[in-house]
């Protein structure tokens, strides 16, 4: 069985509840941060185009889309 935690650290109570984690043996704590995230999408198997539109979006200012033509812009 596997379970995903998202624990934020910033609390006391939070730090206490992982320090207790670690000490079991059969739980092992993946630490994730923004750089090993974006690596771990590149592992995944999305197609690179969808990707690279993605991420270059994510650069981009927004854009405005009259609702009238929304589905001649995609």
């Amino acid at each position: 069985m596997e379970v995903t935690l998202k624990i934020d650290q910033t609390s006391q109570q939070a730090k206490l509840f992982l320090e207790l984690l670690r000490t079991f043996s059969f739980v092992k704590i993946i630490d994730t941060t923004l750089e090993q995230t974006s690596d771990r999408t590149e592992k995944l198997h999305y197609n690179p185009k969808f990707v690279s539109k993605i991420r270059k979006a994510m650069k981009q200012e927004s854009v405005r889309i009259d609702r009238e033509k929304l589905w001649e812009s995609i």
